[in-house]
């Protein structure tokens, strides 16, 4: 592709070939004054037949497309020749006036028409009586209005999608709301986050010690820590972070706390002697209620009221532990079971299924994602839902969400992966809970927190307050059982058993002293060695897992080399430096309403279009479309992040463990990725990586005061 110098041009719309309303990417066919046809693509905003735009880019040869104009800047103007006013208002944007009246239009008022429409003075138009001449004319006024706020934005740095974005949100005061609190954006539109508002409020001319810079930024700060999974922040922590993002000094926040929680943007909470946290409104409310209905639901009746009353067939292979297991969790409205791999809580939970059902009772099972959902019906052989679709709600990002949700019908609700759980989610699950429904939530505390805000099963074990089982002993031996085995002795801080020389394992350590030597290795084990030794189909059977990102081990690079190897030759389509071939195993990136899909969610390409970017991804039996535009909705799966792989289960799971990934060397990371695979586990790395991982027991704590709340004490940290 050969790029030319860069031009200013002139041009109008005369076909919209593709627009992707949410990015603002289209290709169009444009015409310019002096008649020269051509297509231009790249960042355009909202673009309409027969709308004019102020076009920056160059023209170059797409290898594909041929000859196009790409765009670098496209401002919306006015129409300023006879012949663009009249295709202007011909395009089917005005009411009533279609190309005889366009041009009728342009003869009475001449080459000035737009602007006197626009205007003030008084005008008349032959065919127009006093009442259709105000109809135009106000529509004519809307689209220059619209037009010179796109003039605005981009004037102060907003690119169109954004642009077009703040109009939709906005409509005719669009200007005058970011004129007067540019920071208000980052609250309102996807997309633009505090750092663009507050360039833009730079550009206004805004001081840095303005009012409602630092209040936006004190909110900014608590969405972050919110981001990171805290519900609330220590309000001495809140001004330290808040302070250093504005570069301001400490008590000019302390000013902003106190306009904050006046206008209702946050709330302190006072409650606990010595303790003073920052939430926002929603959470705080969230938390308030979780600890309530939780306090509810614990003086419920239970299912039975003495475990005498427990069916005596209980399974002779059960335990000791398993068979009182199995009663306290019939016996209590609100009971926990956790445990670590292999000791059964699958067993317990068949088990329990079976008396209740032997009880003429009803039982459902439920678990935060659909991998965990489908493992949970594998291992009990009985139906088991989403928690979204069990409560018939969507996947949100708003944690505002009030819709109350379905009600759960069953006499028992058991609840897998509950160390996903986010306290949005678990209120939901909370508020599904009438009549006289028990709650058992399962799950492992060592595993990685929820991704949302909240630590709620670490919360409820620490509360003491709720009924719980712990089990111990380690059941499941598959294929020699060392994956179980080293999983326990990382748990427990210990340095993993290897395999002898030779031995057919499930358990492997690969070690390379260089990470991109570790790269290529496990290109060579994804594409090549592990489906010719074990049988498994890279495609669906093995999963690369890694600590970040970023990195010749991280996803970002991983993805790349995994795509090369194994859909090379694939039809595809390319925008910039991404690609997308058929048959790439991809992952939603974030929560998608209209489509129903839950970030995290995986897929499969099963279609592209490069003329459009389009890509067709089977997410299960669905279908969904995503435009160029909506690239950024996707990313390639061949390896996860092993917080983005919480919930699910893999046959064969390869984990890189480099000591570029030292930020999330942590104990709790590699033990997560371990009891995700089902099958094999093969570690690729550097010793001394592997050793700082399980040397590093910190857990992810997390600001919250739910504990508080249930047991009526300060939390024991007042940092």
């Amino acid at each position: 592709m050969e790029a030319k110098e860069s031009r200013v041009l002139s041009a109008t719309v005369r076909r919209v070939i593709y627009h992707a309303a949410d990015t603002g990417f289209a290709v169009i066919e444009v015409i310019t004054e002096d008649g020269a046809s051509f297509t231009a693509a790249g960042t355009i905003g909202d673009p309409s037949p027969e709308s004019s735009y102020r076009l920056e880019g160059s023209f170059e040869d797409h290898p594909r497309f041929g000859p196009r104009f790409k765009v670098t800047s496209a401002i919306p103007v006015t129409p300023d020749s006879i012949n663009g006013v009249r295709r202007y208002l011909a395009s089917g944007r005005f009411e009533g006036v279609g190309e005889a009246t366009a041009a009728r239009i342009v003869d009475d008022l001449g080459p000035n028409a737009f602007v006197k429409l626009a205007g003030d003075e008084d005008i008349t138009i032959r065919g127009f009586g006093k009442k259709k001449l105000a109809v135009l004319r106000a529509s004519v006024r809307s689209a220059q209005a619209e037009i010179e706020t796109f003039a605005f934005l981009a004037g102060i740095g907003l690119g169109p999608a954004l642009s077009a974005s703040v109009v939709r949100a906005y409509g005719p005061r669009a200007a005058a709301i970011t004129k007067e609190n540019p920071w208000k954006l980052a609250d309102d539109i996807r997309g633009i986050g505090f750092p663009t508002a507050d360039r833009l409020s730079r550009n206004l001319g805004f001081d840095s010690e303005h009012p409602l810079r630092r209040e936006a930024g004190l909110v900014h700060t608590l969405k972050e820590a919110m981001e990171q999974g805290d519900t609330c922040l220590p309000i001495e922590m809140l001004v330290v972070r808040s302070a250093e993002l504005l570069a301001l000094e400490s008590t000019m926040i302390e000013a902003s706390v106190v306009s904050a929680e006046a206008s209702g943007r946050i709330v302190v909470e006072r409650a606990f002697e010595g303790v003073c946290r920052v939430y926002h409104p929603d959470l705080f409310a969230l938390e308030v209620e979780a600890s309530r209905r939780i306090s509810r639901l614990m003086l419920r009746p239970a299912l039975l009221q003495d475990d005498s009353d427990v069916p005596t067939q209980l399974p002779e292979h059960l335990s000791d532990e398993q068979k009182q297991a199995v009663r306290l969790l019939l016996t209590r409205p609100l009971a926990l079971l956790t445990g670590g791999p292999g000791v059964g809580k699958t067993t317990v939970i068949d088990s329990l299924v079976k008396c209740v059902t032997a009880l003429g009772k009803s039982v459902q099972l439920a678990a935060p994602t659909g991998r965990a959902a489908r493992r949970m019906e594998e291992a009990t052989g009985r139906a088991a839902a989403t928690i979204h679709r069990l409560l018939g709600i969507q996947p949100t990002d708003h944690y505002d969400d009030r819709l109350p949700p379905q009600p759960v019908l069953a006499d028992v609700l058991v609840v897998d992966e509950a160390s996903m759980l986010d306290l949005p989610l678990f209120v939901q699950i909370l508020r599904g809970l009438v009549g006289k429904t028990s709650l058992i939530l399962v799950g492992d505390p060592d595993q990685l927190p929820s991704v949302g805000p909240g630590n709620v099963l670490a919360d409820l074990l620490s509360s003491r307050m709720i009924p719980t089982v712990s089990l111990s002993r380690i059941f499941r031996q598959e294929h020699g059982g060392l994956l179980v085995r080293n999983a326990h002795a990382i748990r427990e801080g210990q340095f993993p058993e290897m395999p002898e020389p030779h031995e057919v394992t499930d358990f492997y350590y690969m070690e390379r002293n260089d990470a991109s030597e570790g790269c290529a290795l496990i290109r060579e084990l994804v594409a090549r060695r592990l489906p010719q030794k074990f049988g498994l189909d890279p495609s669906e059977d093995i999963q690369v897992l890694t600590p970040m990102h970023k990195g010749a081990c991280g996803t970002e690079s991983l993805n790349a080399v995994l795509q090369d190897a194994l859909r090379d030759g694939s039809r595809s389509a390319k925008r910039g430096e991404r690609v997308f071939r058929e048959g790439d195993r991809v992952i939603a990136t974030r929560n998608d309403y209209e489509r129903s899909l839950a970030n995290g969610e995986t897929g499969r390409v099963v279609g592209v279009i490069d003329s459009t970017g389009e890509v067709s991804v089977a997410f299960g039996s669905t279908i969904h479309r995503f435009g160029a535009g909506e690239w950024d909705d996707l990313q390639l799966s061949y390896t996860l992040t092993v917080h983005k792989a919480q919930g699910s289960e893999y046959a064969a799971v390869v984990l890189p463990m480099f000591n570029e990934h030292w930020p999330m060397l942590r104990r709790s990371v590699l033990y997560t990725a371990m009891t995700r695979a089902r099958r094999l586990l093969v570690i690729v790395g550097q010793r001394s990586a592997l050793s700082r991982a399980i040397a590093d027991a910190r857990r992810a704590d997390r600001f919250s005061l739910l504990v508080s709340r249930l047991t009526g004490e300060p939390p024991r940290d007042l940092s």
